[in-house]
This record gives C-alpha cells, structure tokens and sequence, in this order.
C-alpha cells in the first residue's frame, strides 16, 4: 500500500506539527508533502524528502507564510497524489483540500476548523497587525469561507483531537468526525510524590491563555506561582504581578520536567481545543486545576486528576485553588490515568482500529453522487450544516448563522445550533428540528403529507393560515405554495427547497 502524509505548512513547531511528527515516524515509508518547509524552524524529519509546491519557491514565504492564505487551496489541488491508496492530512486549514484518486482512502487528522475563516476576530486578535486591513481581508474570506466548505467534503473519514474540534467539524462543515486524542511522550515525565509548596503555569504568553486571570488569583492568596513561557504578554503580565510570583521564560526541557513533577497544581485557565500541558502534569502525578471547558473536559476526571472552575475569573480560580488544597490527591492514579489513555501506543491503535473501519465499510462518502440530478441535488442538500441549510432556505442570514455558530463552537455552550437561534428569538425550535431531523427523511418516509403539513410541522404555518391558503386555491389556478408565497407567509426558498427533498413525482405536493 502507498501512503501518502499531507501537512498544511512546516514553518513552525507547534502541537499540530507534533502530531504529523508522530505519523511520519510511524509510517516511515510514506512520502510526505506540504505546501513550504522550513527544516530550521519545523519538526525533525531527519533525512526523509518533503515534497513541496510552488510557493516554496516565493522569495520570504516561509516566513511570511499567513499572507499567503489565498494561495494554498490551489497549490494542494494541485499536487499529485494519484498513484497512492492511502493518504492522511493533517490539517487545520487546507491540506484536507488534496485530490484523491477513485478507490483511494483519505481520512484527515483535523486539529481544528480553518480558525482565520470561522473565528476571524478572534484571530487577528491575536495577530494585531493584520487589524488595519480587515475589510479587505473580510471580503477575501468570504469568498474562503465557500471554498473551505467545498473542500471540507474531500476526506472520506474526519479524525479530531477532541470532542470540542469534533462538534466544530460537525457544525461547521457537516462530517462527523472520529475523536482521537493525541498523545504525550510519556518518557519525558517522572513520577514525584513529593510536591514543593508553588503552583506552576506553562504556556505562551498569549491574550487568550488568560494568565491575567491566574496572576490576579495569585496576587490576592499570595501562594508561590512560577510561570514558564514567553509571549507579547509578558510585560504587561509582570507589571501586575506581586513578589509570589516569577516569570522563568522558556526553560530547558529538564527543568520543565522537574518542576511539572515537584508543582502542588499545574494552572490552565486558557480555553482550549485540546492542550497536551493539563495531560503532562498528570503523566508528572501533579493535578491540574483548570478552566473546565473545551479540550480538558475530554482529558481530566474532576475530582481526581483535577479540579475544574465554571468562569474566567481570580473569584472563580481561587475557589477551585482552595478546593484543590484540601483534598488529598492520589499522584500515582493520577500518572496512571495519563499513561494509559494518552500514550502513543493507545493513539496509534486508535488511529489503526479508525482506518480499518474506512476499508472494512466500503462505503466512504464521495462528491461524486450517482443517480439523477434531483437525487444529486438532495444527497448535497443532506449533506449540508443545519447553518447553511436554513440559510439556503432563506430562514437566516449569513450574519445569524456565522454569529451562532460562534457561540456554539468558541463559547462552549452545549446548546444545539436550533437552541441557540431559538434563545435568540430568529427562529422557533420546532422549525430548526424540522430542518436537521425531518425534512433529511422526506425522500424515504413511507407517510406523505401535504406541503402545508410539512410546513405546519415546520412552525412556518399554522392552521388558520393552511385553511385560508386552501379556500384561495379552491378558487384560483395558483398552486398552494404560490399562495403562501404571495401572501407572504412563507419565502420561495423556503418553498423551493422543501420540493426538493421529495421523491421524484411528489412534487405535486405543492398543489394541495
């Protein structure tokens, strides 16, 4: 079998090219590709030939590699990858976009939805200089936005390093996706039972992580915290800090060890997909007190790996930092529950036993439907993200729906998309669950109803408006959802995309 390993860009070292660094090694006769690589400022793939594309050859790309976004799409449609049977991206952004030949497997290693595109704000908070130039790029994205949803549908199989980054695949691009988390070295790490009297932080030094919140909880308890990392944070952070608390900067990888190991609590107050750094001072026998949200609700047992607190904020940390003092913690249940759910060895049996189950079912979602047009357009129609469905049906705007699923994905609600737009007052519950449970079923339902039952059940109409709507029809050669339309009751998209779920020859149910 030939493999292909597919990675958005290697310009960096972070948590994602960790994970491609995994699979390169456990598949140490596939080829690899990317779209730029830097081996100075990237992962050690020792002597191994990456294959690039041609923005390699930019002169400052793999520098200035972010303002090349709009280019990458057509570069990885661009590689051939025809002659492998197997082929794995690792992606946060474009490598899911690679080509595949009929009868290949593609699954795709996701870190996240294309975060410039779905959580644009958010993003260039984090990169300040790209702010002046919003409305230029907001008009580029837009047309990114499409694109990125179109190439979402390309791997047969999704796998996510959470259930937070699952349940955004789902939302935003409409693919179920198989969560596997990814693991540490567990090599690296050593038992103490033993803790000093300090707390530790390990983190950049980045807005989001909110080390403001945890310096404000230290200021006012006065317990010793040492926080290990760099960032354009760090001098504001400095300024607000008391003498209890030490910013080491970034530290060698012994000391990091050590004082994961010796720490009475690891702090994370971030809002995390995942986060291996909560999994590390576990596999260290240290707990974790954390802002319970996100990455580490699929990582940490409360209560007995760690202690979780409900909002951002010193009142609510000191509260779970005075918890987590009083109770007495069992350090090596706490390492063994870390080794022997993220090890390497339990990732990569995931990742075999996922694989597996793509070419045991035979049966991988493809872009190319059989059958009529009308069953083409349906089986799309089907595929779509209850976002974008109701949108199409002119039910929301692309505002509603790009600001819903906000909310659901980087709020960490546990509402559904329909509850949300509910609570909002844009749409009645019963017309979203109408939208993503019944109408995908129109084509196969044994009992047929009228356009006007199914738009009862819809909440679009009610039985006062269905039997004036029939009274006119009775007089008048319109048809029942030309009257709902005329009377402006009922949109012509709303109308028009309902016929088309139904079976071939039903669309008279217009009629009546």
């Amino acid at each position: 079998m030939r493999i292909a390993l597919v990675h958005d860009y290697l310009t960096q070292r972070g948590g994602a090219e960790r994970v491609f660094e995994l699979l390169c090694k456990y598949f140490p006769s596939a080829d690899i590709f990317t779209s730029l690589y830097d081996p100075q400022q990237t992962i050690d793939l020792s002597e191994r030939l990456v294959k690039t594309t041609r923005l390699q050859r930019i002169p400052g790309a793999k520098k200035y590699f972010r303002l090349l976004a709009p280019f990458y799409y057509p570069v990885f449609r661009a590689l051939n990858l025809q002659d492998y049977d197997l082929i794995i991206s690792s992606s946060a952004s474009f490598a899911k976009a690679v080509r595949k030949r009929p009868g290949a497997v593609h699954v795709c290693f996701c870190h996240n939805v294309t975060r410039f595109l779905w959580d644009t704000q958010t993003y260039l908070r984090e990169y300040g200089d790209y702010q002046y130039f919003y409305p230029i790029i907001e008009k580029v994205f837009q047309y990114m936005r499409k694109v990125d949803l179109d190439y979402a549908q390309e791997p047969d199989l999704y796998m996510a390093n959470s259930s937070t980054v699952a349940r955004r695949i789902r939302c935003t691009y409409g693919k179920q996706a198989v969560t596997v988390n990814c693991p540490i070295d567990s090599t690296k790490f050593i038992l103490c039972e033993q803790k000093d009297d300090f707390y530790l932080v390990s983190s950049r030094l980045l807005s989001y992580k909110r080390i403001d919140v945890i310096v404000e909880a230290f200021n006012w308890l006065g317990w010793p915290l040492l926080i290990l990392g760099e960032g354009p944070e760090r001098k504001r952070l400095e300024s607000r800090a008391l003498g209890n608390i030490q910013f080491l900067g970034y530290v060698s990888d012994s000391l990091r060890t050590h004082l994961m190991a010796k720490a009475r609590s690891v702090i994370v107050a971030a809002l995390e997909d995942y986060g291996l750094v909560p999994i590390e001072a576990n596999a260290s026998g240290t707990p974790v007190i954390a802002y319970g949200a996100g990455g580490v609700l699929d990582t940490q047992l409360p209560g007995q790996t760690g202690v979780f607190f409900q909002r951002q904020t010193p009142e609510a940390l000191q509260t779970a930092l005075l918890d987590a003092r009083q109770r007495q913690w069992d350090y090596a249940k706490i390492q063994c529950h870390a080794l022997k759910n993220f090890s390497e060895e339990v990732f990569f049996r995931k990742v075999e036993q996922t694989i597996k189950q793509v070419y045991s079912k035979q049966a991988v979602p493809s872009k190319n439907f059989t059958g009529s047009d009308g069953a083409n357009q349906t089986q799309k129609l089907s595929a779509m993200p209850i976002g974008q469905l109701l949108q199409q049906a002119g039910l929301l705007s692309s505002e509603q729906v790009k600001e819903t699923l906000q909310i659901q994905q980087f709020e960490q609600t546990h509402l559904r998309f329909g509850e949300i737009v509910a609570r909002r007052g844009w749409l009645p519950q019963k017309t979203s669950d109408f939208f993503a449970e019944q109408l995908p079923q129109l084509k196969t339902e044994r009992k047929k109803q009228s356009l006007g039952g199914y738009l009862k059940s819809a909440a679009l109409l009610n039985e006062e408006q269905i039997n004036a709507i029939l009274q006119e029809q009775s007089r008048t050669s319109h048809t029942f959802g030309e009257i709902a339309v005329i009377k402006k009751w009922v949109k012509p998209e709303t109308i028009n995309l309902i016929v088309n779920y139904l079976p071939a020859g039903e669309n008279s149910l217009t009629t009546n």
